[in-house]
Protein backbone atom coordinates (compact mmCIF):
# COMPACT_ATOMS: atom_id res chain seq x y z
CA UNK A 1 0.00 0.00 0.00
CA UNK A 2 1.30 3.44 -0.88
CA UNK A 3 1.21 6.33 1.56
CA UNK A 4 -0.79 8.43 -0.89
CA UNK A 5 -3.54 5.86 -1.35
CA UNK A 6 -3.77 5.46 2.44
CA UNK A 7 -3.90 9.23 2.98
CA UNK A 8 -7.01 9.50 0.79
CA UNK A 9 -8.83 7.22 3.27
CA UNK A 10 -7.26 7.98 6.63
CA UNK A 11 -4.67 10.35 8.09
CA UNK A 12 -2.89 11.02 11.39
CA UNK A 13 0.15 13.24 12.05
CA UNK A 14 2.80 10.47 12.40
CA UNK A 15 1.27 8.28 9.70
CA UNK A 16 4.37 7.99 7.45
CA UNK A 17 6.67 7.06 10.35
CA UNK A 18 4.13 4.57 11.79
CA UNK A 19 3.62 2.82 8.45
CA UNK A 20 7.37 2.66 7.80
CA UNK A 21 7.96 1.21 11.29
CA UNK A 22 5.16 -1.35 10.82
CA UNK A 23 6.53 -2.53 7.46
CA UNK A 24 10.06 -2.81 8.90
CA UNK A 25 8.77 -4.99 11.75
CA UNK A 26 6.80 -7.44 9.56
CA UNK A 27 7.99 -10.84 10.80
CA UNK A 28 7.44 -12.70 7.53
CA UNK A 29 9.28 -10.05 5.50
CA UNK A 30 12.20 -10.07 7.93
CA UNK A 31 12.49 -13.86 7.69
CA UNK A 32 12.07 -14.29 3.92
CA UNK A 33 13.25 -11.16 2.14
CA UNK A 34 16.87 -10.34 1.43
CA UNK A 35 18.41 -6.93 1.88
CA UNK A 36 20.79 -5.68 -0.78
CA UNK A 37 23.70 -3.50 0.24
CA UNK A 38 25.62 -1.28 -2.09
CA UNK A 39 29.05 -2.44 -3.14
CA UNK A 40 32.00 -0.52 -1.79
CA UNK A 41 34.95 0.43 -3.92
CA UNK A 42 35.53 0.07 -7.63
CA UNK A 43 34.37 -3.04 -9.43
CA UNK A 44 36.58 -4.84 -11.91
CA UNK A 45 34.16 -6.97 -13.90
CA UNK A 46 35.18 -10.18 -15.58
CA UNK A 47 35.03 -10.15 -19.38
CA UNK A 48 31.67 -11.22 -20.81
CA UNK A 49 31.91 -14.65 -22.47
CA UNK A 50 31.43 -14.77 -26.26
CA UNK A 51 29.50 -18.05 -26.24
CA UNK A 52 27.21 -19.90 -23.87
CA UNK A 53 28.82 -22.46 -21.56
CA UNK A 54 32.24 -20.89 -22.23
CA UNK A 55 32.59 -19.64 -18.64
CA UNK A 56 30.75 -20.88 -15.56
CA UNK A 57 30.48 -20.05 -11.85
CA UNK A 58 30.56 -22.82 -9.25
CA UNK A 59 29.66 -22.42 -5.59
CA UNK A 60 28.14 -24.34 -2.69
CA UNK A 61 25.27 -23.49 -0.37
CA UNK A 62 24.16 -25.19 2.81
CA UNK A 63 20.59 -26.45 2.77
CA UNK A 64 18.31 -28.24 5.25
CA UNK A 65 19.13 -31.94 5.49
CA UNK A 66 17.05 -34.09 3.14
CA UNK A 67 15.74 -37.56 3.92
CA UNK A 68 18.66 -38.89 1.82
CA UNK A 69 21.13 -37.08 4.12
CA UNK A 70 22.10 -34.38 1.63
CA UNK A 71 22.65 -31.00 3.27
CA UNK A 72 24.39 -28.95 0.61
CA UNK A 73 23.80 -27.78 -2.93
CA UNK A 74 26.42 -27.47 -5.67
CA UNK A 75 25.46 -24.59 -7.94
CA UNK A 76 26.81 -24.35 -11.48
CA UNK A 77 25.77 -21.23 -13.41
CA UNK A 78 26.62 -20.24 -16.98
CA UNK A 79 27.96 -16.69 -16.88
CA UNK A 80 26.44 -15.66 -20.22
CA UNK A 81 22.96 -17.19 -20.21
CA UNK A 82 22.56 -17.52 -16.40
CA UNK A 83 21.41 -21.10 -16.93
CA UNK A 84 21.88 -22.89 -13.64
CA UNK A 85 22.33 -26.46 -12.49
CA UNK A 86 21.48 -27.29 -8.87
CA UNK A 87 22.95 -30.54 -7.55
CA UNK A 88 22.02 -31.89 -4.11
CA UNK A 89 25.07 -33.16 -2.25
CA UNK A 90 26.66 -33.43 1.19
CA UNK A 91 28.83 -30.76 2.78
CA UNK A 92 31.63 -33.34 3.07
CA UNK A 93 32.08 -33.40 -0.72
CA UNK A 94 35.71 -33.78 -1.81
CA UNK A 95 37.43 -32.06 -4.72
CA UNK A 96 37.44 -35.27 -6.75
CA UNK A 97 33.71 -35.79 -6.10
CA UNK A 98 33.13 -32.15 -7.11
CA UNK A 99 34.97 -32.76 -10.39
CA UNK A 100 32.90 -35.91 -10.93
CA UNK A 101 29.64 -34.01 -10.37
CA UNK A 102 30.75 -31.32 -12.83
CA UNK A 103 31.52 -34.03 -15.37
CA UNK A 104 28.24 -35.92 -14.84
CA UNK A 105 25.85 -32.97 -14.59
CA UNK A 106 27.48 -30.44 -16.91
CA UNK A 107 29.73 -32.13 -19.48
CA UNK A 108 27.63 -35.25 -20.05
CA UNK A 109 24.45 -33.16 -20.39
CA UNK A 110 25.87 -31.76 -23.64
CA UNK A 111 27.23 -28.44 -22.41
CA UNK A 112 30.88 -29.48 -22.74
CA UNK A 113 33.80 -28.29 -20.67
CA UNK A 114 34.02 -24.54 -20.14
CA UNK A 115 37.09 -22.46 -20.97
CA UNK A 116 37.05 -21.01 -17.44
CA UNK A 117 35.49 -21.64 -14.04
CA UNK A 118 34.91 -18.78 -11.61
CA UNK A 119 34.85 -19.88 -7.97
CA UNK A 120 35.65 -18.77 -4.46
CA UNK A 121 38.69 -20.01 -2.60
CA UNK A 122 36.97 -23.03 -1.07
CA UNK A 123 39.43 -25.82 -0.22
CA UNK A 124 37.87 -27.93 -2.99
CA UNK A 125 38.88 -25.35 -5.61
CA UNK A 126 42.37 -24.70 -4.24
CA UNK A 127 43.27 -28.40 -3.94
CA UNK A 128 45.82 -30.15 -6.13
CA UNK A 129 43.12 -32.56 -7.33
CA UNK A 130 40.96 -29.70 -8.66
CA UNK A 131 43.99 -27.94 -10.16
CA UNK A 132 45.03 -31.12 -11.96
CA UNK A 133 41.45 -31.76 -13.16
CA UNK A 134 41.25 -28.25 -14.64
CA UNK A 135 44.67 -28.56 -16.26
CA UNK A 136 43.82 -31.90 -17.89
CA UNK A 137 40.50 -30.53 -19.21
CA UNK A 138 42.03 -27.24 -20.40
CA UNK A 139 39.98 -25.14 -17.99
CA UNK A 140 41.31 -21.84 -16.63
CA UNK A 141 40.60 -21.32 -12.92
CA UNK A 142 39.44 -17.82 -11.91
CA UNK A 143 39.19 -17.43 -8.14
CA UNK A 144 37.87 -14.60 -6.05
CA UNK A 145 40.20 -12.79 -3.71
CA UNK A 146 39.61 -12.39 0.00
CA UNK A 147 36.76 -10.00 0.80
CA UNK A 148 35.68 -9.92 -2.87
CA UNK A 149 33.27 -12.82 -3.02
CA UNK A 150 31.21 -10.84 -5.56
CA UNK A 151 33.55 -12.29 -8.23
CA UNK A 152 31.42 -15.41 -8.03
CA UNK A 153 28.27 -13.31 -8.40
CA UNK A 154 26.35 -15.55 -10.81
CA UNK A 155 26.31 -18.53 -8.50
CA UNK A 156 25.75 -16.31 -5.45
CA UNK A 157 22.73 -14.69 -7.10
CA UNK A 158 21.26 -18.07 -8.02
CA UNK A 159 21.78 -19.35 -4.45
CA UNK A 160 20.12 -16.23 -3.08
CA UNK A 161 17.11 -16.70 -5.38
CA UNK A 162 16.72 -20.40 -4.52
CA UNK A 163 16.95 -19.74 -0.78
CA UNK A 164 14.47 -16.86 -0.97
CA UNK A 165 11.99 -19.05 -2.86
CA UNK A 166 12.39 -21.88 -0.36
CA UNK A 167 12.06 -19.63 2.70
CA UNK A 168 8.74 -18.26 1.48
CA UNK A 169 7.23 -21.64 0.71
CA UNK A 170 8.77 -24.21 3.05
CA UNK A 171 8.73 -24.08 6.81
CA UNK A 172 8.49 -26.46 9.75
CA UNK A 173 4.66 -26.52 9.58
CA UNK A 174 4.48 -27.79 6.00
Amino acid sequence: LHFHSMQSRVYWPSMNEDITRFIASCEKCQRTKTHNETNHGLLHPLPIPDERFQSINIDFASMPRSSAGKNSMMVICDRLTKLGELIATKDTLTASACAELLYLHWFLSGKGFPDSIVSDRDSKFTSDVWRLFCEKCGIKRVMSTARHQQTDGGAEALIKTVKTMLKGTVNHKQ
